[in-house]
C-alpha cells in the first residue's frame, strides 16, 4: 500500500532528520515527532527538535520502547525512567525482578513462592498454605492456629514451642504459655 503522506528529509549528516515539529504561539511549548537519525529511533520529544531532548519522553527502536530514558535508547521491550502508575490489576507472567521495595496498600497474594533476602511486613500474612525459611521468622506478636518453623512451632494464640516438633527421644522441646508456664518435653 501506498502512504497518504510520506515526509522524507534528503539531507544528510547533522540536518538529515525527518520530523514534524508543533509549536504553540501562545506559550512557547514545542514538540517533535520524527525519526533522530543520530539515535536511528522514532522519537516524540518536547523541544523544537529532536535531538534536543537528551530523555525524550517517547522513543522507539528495533520493536522497544523507551520512556524518559536518558539518551532515549530502550534497552529492555518496555523501558521506563520513573515512577508508574497502574489503576487496575497488573500481570506478570513471568517472574518479576525487584531490586528496591515493594510498598502495597493491600494485599499482595502468590499461588507459588514469596522470596526474599529480607522481607519486612508491617501488617498482617494471611496464608493458606505454608510459610518457610531457611533463616530466622521474627515478629513482635506472631499468632497463628497452626504454623511449622525448623524449630519453632506456634500451637495455640498463646503457646510458643521451641526445639524438636514431636519431643522425640534424643529431641528436647520447650514450651512457654501466655501464663508464664514452661515445660521441657523430651529427654
Amino acid at each position: 500500500t501506498k502512504p497518504i503522506l510520506h515526509l522524507k528529509n534528503t539531507n544528510v549528516g547533522g540536518n538529515a532528520d525527518s520530523y514534524i515539529k508543533f509549536e504553540s504561539t501562545d506559550n512557547g511549548s514545542h514538540y517533535s515527532v520524527g525519526i533522530d537519525t543520530s539515535r536511528n529511533t522514532f522519537v516524540i520529544g518536547s523541544g523544537s527538535y529532536l535531538t534536543q531532548d537528551s530523555s525524550p519522553p517517547f522513543s522507539l527502536k528495533d520493536d522497544k520502547i523507551a520512556i524518559n530514558k536518558v539518551g532515549g535508547l530502550p534497552s529492555f521491550t518496555l523501558d521506563v525512567t520513573g515512577d508508574i502508575r497502574c489503576t487496575d490489576d497488573l500481570f506478570v507472567n513471568d517472574d518479576a525482578t525487584i531490586t528496591g521495595n515493594i510498598t502495597a496498600s493491600n494485599n499482595i497474594s502468590a499461588s507459588g513462592n514469596i522470596i526474599g533476602n529480607n522481607l519486612q511486613v508491617s501488617n498482617n500474612i494471611t496464608a493458606s498454605l505454608n510459610i518457610s525459611a531457611s533463616g530466622n521468622i521474627i515478629g513482635n506478636d506472631i499468632t497463628a492456629v497452626s504454623a511449622s518453623i525448623p524449630g519453632v512451632i506456634v500451637g495455640t494464640p498463646n503457646l510458643l514451642s521451641l526445639g524438636d516438633a514431636d519431643a522425640n527421644i534424643g529431641g528436647v522441646r520447650a514450651e512457654i504459655n501466655q501464663n508464664g508456664t514452661t515445660s521441657l518435653l523430651g529427654s
